[in-house]
């Protein structure tokens, strides 16, 4: 029993010199400080507390033996095997979910908050389901339409900032240089580059090429949740790079201005028809070669 409270005392930080000094003959003074010290490292990592010297004893048993080559081998097993325990812990506790989609692509996704997420194709979203009704944040890679069910603070986090809402319904567009939230219902926050941007229904903002904007839009929904994807003044090659997400081409467009803006929609459903869609209002004509590149050029 005292030999419990000179352990419990040490752990605490709390021996006297006295103490300390008969803590240290012990006989399992090597092997005990030795298994304390690697919890602390964890303790140190966000793995996991002793809480109390109880739970510590669990943990951790006294081991007690007047023969050092008897404690050396023990002390080389605990370690290992608490370095085995740790690591499955942490492996399985911190595993965050990652949904991804693929080229041409759709899928939606539903929340541990009944909150839904529609990812458009060639996106990805990351979180952690194990502690969402706590915090309720994801990562966003790509394009995807949100419902978020009414709660605690709901945080999409990209590249450009952070999209910050209470209860509402959203799109979010996280492209390489392009970045576009649209707000279709409740209040949106967009927080990054210095500054902070709410935006009420029919409101959007974006950032091309470092510029940033706000506009308004009239719809209900995104409309490549409708199989068509839809551009108000954006530069051409973010139409033609959304397009091959779509399609299994590759465009050549060396012949063409491809900052020019487009104004308009291309369906999902017809390579055809989209073709048409982008390059008759621009004044463009295509030819598609055998590999699949689509080579655009000036109506003459």
């Amino acid at each position: 029993m005292e030999q419990d409270l000179l352990l419990q005392k040490y752990l605490n930080g709390s021996l006297t010199p006295e103490e300390t000094a008969a803590f240290k003959v012990r006989p399992d003074y090597v092997f005990n400080k030795m298994l304390l010290d690697d919890a602390q490292v964890f303790k140190a990592s966000s793995f996991s507390e002793a809480t109390d010297f109880e739970s510590l004893k669990v943990k951790l048993p006294l081991k007690t033996t007047s023969s050092s080559s008897f404690i050396k081998p023990m002390m080389r097993y605990a370690a290992i095997g608490f370095l085995a325990v740790a690591s499955y812990f942490l492996f399985f506790y911190n595993q965050a979910t990652t949904i991804n989609t693929q080229l041409a692509e759709q899928t939606t996704i539903q929340l541990p908050d009944a909150s839904s997420v529609t990812l458009n194709a060639l996106s990805s979203i990351k979180y952690h389901a194990d502690n969402w009704s706590d915090e309720r944040t994801l990562d966003l890679k790509g394009e995807a339409y949100f419902k978020v069910a009414k709660g605690s603070t709901f945080d999409v986090v990209t590249e450009h900032g952070v999209v910050r809402v209470l209860g509402t319904q959203f799109s979010i567009k996280q492209r390489e240089s392009y970045f576009e939230v649209q707000c279709f219902e409740g209040k949106v926050a967009v927080i990054g580059l210095n500054k902070k941007v709410e935006l009420l229904p029919g409101r959007a903002f974006r950032i091309v090429a470092g510029k940033s904007e706000e506009f308004t839009f009239n719809k209900e929904e995104p409309s490549w949740i409708l199989d068509r994807s839809s551009f108000i003044n954006v530069p051409l090659s973010e139409v033609l790079a959304e397009f091959e997400r779509h399609y299994l081409v590759v465009f050549d467009s060396k012949k063409i201005d491809t900052q020019i803006l487009f104004h308009g929609v291309f369906v999902h459903d017809s390579l055809e028809n989209a073709l048409i869609q982008i390059t008759l209002p621009l004044s463009l004509t295509y030819v598609i070669s055998q590999d699949n590149t689509v080579i655009l050029s000036k109506r003459e």
